[in-house]
C-alpha cells in the first residue's frame, strides 16, 4: 500500500474506484417514484425540497403537504413541517437546480443521498486509516459501500445518511485537532458536529465515539480542553433550532413514543427486533457476523480496535434511549453503520493479514462475504418495489385534472405518500362523512380514492366524479 501510481497512492485510488462502484451500485432504481420502501418519511422530506422549488427558499419555514392534525395532534393549516433544520432539503434544493431541472426532483433527491454515501465513504477511509494503516481505511469503505442496507438507505430521500457523513467527519477533524490543536481543525470539529446535530439531532449519539480519542495522559493539553469546547459549542446551534421552532407548534411531530413506547426497552421484544432481525439478518446477512467476530480479536490495531469499540458503545446507548424509533424502522439504524462497518474492516484486515496460512483465511473471508451479500440482499430487494403504483397513476391525474392551489384529501392510512404524488397540499386520512364536511369547509375541494371503500361510494353517490378507473376515482367536493 506504499507504492505510488500516478503521483498519489495505490490506497487513493483504490478509495476512489469503490465509491464510483458504490455510486453504480446506488443507480439501480435511481428514477423510482417516492412510494418505494419507507415511503411516507421520504414524502415528507421530498416535500419540503419540493415547496422550496415551487414557492422560493425559505430555510426558517420549512412547509410540507400535509396540513392535517395527524403528525402533532394540532391542524396544520400552514403545513409547517418544523423537524431537523433542512440542511439536506438544501443541498437536495441546490442539486435540482444544478441540473437546471433536467432531472427529477425525486433523482434529484436521491443523487443528493449518494452525495452524502460519498462524504461519509470518504470521511471513513480516512478515521479508519489513520488509525492503524491505509488498508484499514479502504476496507471501512468497502463494507460502506457493498452492504445492501447501505445501498439502499445511501440512495433514499431521507437526512440519516447526509448527518452521519457530517458527524464522521467531525470525528476526522476531532483526530487531527487532538493531535496538532490547530484552530481552523478545531473550527471544523465544530462545523461538522454543528451541521450533523441540526442534519438529525440522533447524530448526537455518533459523535459520542469520539470521547474514544481523548486518552488520559493528553488532558494537561490545552488543544485537548479546546477540541472539547469545539464539541460541546455544536450544541448551540441545535438548540438555537429547537427555540425557534418552539414558536410553530403545529409543525412539530410528537416524538415522545420514539423513547419507550410500550414499554419496549431491553424488553425479549427489543432484542429481537434490533440484534436478531435488523442487525444480524437485515444489515449483516447473518453471515458476517462470523467477520465481526474476527475484528473482536484483531487487538494488534489498538487505536482502530478502540475506536470501532468507541463506535459501538455509542450505538447501543442509540440503541437503548431511542428504543421504539429503532424497533419501528428499520432506517433509524442508519446511524449504527460506522459501527458495523468498523468491526468488519478489522475483520476483514485480521482474516487477509493475520490467519496463517494467508489463503486460509482468504478462502473464508470470500465464503462468508458471498454469503451474507447474497442473505442481505434477500431480505433488501423488495424494499425497491412499488408498493401501491395506483397511488402515483392516480396522483398524476389529480395533477392533470386540477387546479395547482387544490387542496385535496388523500387517504392512505395517513401515510403522505399519497398525498405527495398528487402535487398537493391537503390531508392523507379521513374517518368519517363527517369529517369529510369539516374538511370542506377548510377548503378541501377534491377526494381521490385508490380503495372503493363505503366511504368512497358514498361520496361517489353524493358529489360529481371527475375521472374514475379500476384503479382510483377522484371526486370533486363542493361546500352543501
Amino acid at each position: 500500500m506504499n507504492h505510488k501510481l500516478f503521483g498519489c497512492s495505490v490506497y487513493f485510488w483504490l478509495v476512489c474506484l469503490t465509491l464510483l462502484l458504490g455510486v453504480s451500485l446506488r443507480w439501480y432504481k435511481i428514477d423510482n417514484p417516492v412510494a418505494d420502501w419507507h415511503s411516507f418519511r421520504q414524502a415528507d422530506t421530498a416535500a419540503v425540497t419540493r415547496y422550496y422549488v415551487q414557492h422560493g427558499l425559505d430555510l426558517l419555514h420549512p412547509r410540507y403537504h400535509d396540513l392535517s392534525s395527524l403528525q402533532s395532534g394540532q391542524a396544520n393549516p400552514e403545513g409547517y413541517r418544523m423537524v431537523e433544520f433542512p440542511v439536506f432539503n438544501l443541498l437536495h434544493w441546490l442539486m435540482y437546480q444544478l441540473f437546471g431541472g433536467q432531472v427529477s426532483l425525486e433523482m434529484a433527491g436521491r443523487m443528493t443521498g449518494i452525495l452524502a454515501y460519498l462524504l461519509a465513504g470518504w470521511g471513513l477511509a480516512v478515521l479508519l486509516g489513520r488509525q492503524k494503516s491505509k488498508r484499514l481505511g479502504w476496507w471501512a469503505v468497502w463494507w460502506w459501500t457493498a452492504l445492501p442496507f447501505s445501498i439502499y438507505y445511501s440512495r433514499v430521500i431521507l437526512p440519516d445518511m447526509l448527518a452521519v457523513a457530517w458527524a464522521v467527519w467531525s470525528l476526522v477533524w476531532l483526530n487531527l485537532a487532538l493531535k496538532q490543536g490547530k484552530w481552523w481543525q478545531l473550527l471544523a470539529v465544530w462545523l461538522f458536529a454543528s451541521l450533523a446535530l441540526l442534519t438529525k439531532p440522533t447524530s448526537g449519539f455518533l459523535l459520542l465515539a469520539g470521547l474514544t480519542m481523548f486518552s488520559p495522559n493528553l488532558w494537561q493539553q490545552p488543544r485537548v480542553w479546546w477540541a472539547a469546547v469545539s464539541l460541546l459549542l455544536s450544541l448551540l446551534p441545535l438548540a438555537w433550532w429547537r427555540q425557534w421552532i418552539s414558536q410553530f407548534p403545529a409543525g412539530i411531530p410528537a416524538y415522545d413514543w420514539l423513547f419507550n413506547q410500550d414499554h419496549i426497552r431491553l424488553k425479549p421484544a427489543w432484542w429481537r427486533w434490533l440484534w436478531f432481525e435488523r442487525i444480524g439478518k437485515l444489515i449483516l446477512g447473518v453471515w458476517a457476523a462470523g467477520i465481526v467476530s474476527f475484528g473482536l480479536v484483531h487487538f494488534r490495531a489498538r487505536q482502530a480496535f478502540r475506536l470501532a469499540l468507541g463506535l459501538t458503545l455509542a450505538a447501543v446507548l442509540y440503541l437503548i434511549v431511542i428504543a421504539a424509533g429503532n424497533v419501528r424502522h428499520d432506517y433509524y439504524q442508519i446511524m449504527i453503520l460506522p459501527a458495523v462497518v468498523a468491526w468488519l474492516a478489522l475483520g476483514s484486515d485480521y482474516l487477509w493479514q493475520e490467519i496463517k496460512p494467508a489463503w486460509w483465511g482468504r478462502l473464508v473471508w470470500l465464503m462468508l462475504v458471498a454469503l451474507a451479500l447474497a442473505f442481505s440482499w434477500y431480505q433488501i430487494k423488495d424494499y425497491y418495489q412499488i408498493n401501491r403504483p395506483a397511488i402515483v397513476t392516480a396522483g398524476k391525474a389529480v395533477d392533470r385534472l386540477t387546479p395547482p392551489d387544490a387542496l385535496v384529501i388523500a387517504p392512505y392510512f395517513g401515510d403522505t405518500a399519497f398525498l405527495y404524488q398528487t402535487n398537493r397540499r391537503g390531508w392523507p386520512f379521513v374517518v368519517s362523512p363527517d369529517q369529510i364536511s369539516e374538511l370542506i369547509n377548510q377548503g378541501a375541494r377534491y377526494y381521490v380514492s385508490v380503495n372503493y371503500d363505503d366511504l368512497t361510494k358514498q361520496l361517489m353517490q353524493q358529489y360529481p366524479v371527475l375521472e374514475q378507473t379500476d384503479d382510483y376515482v377522484i371526486i370533486e367536493l363542493s361546500p352543501d
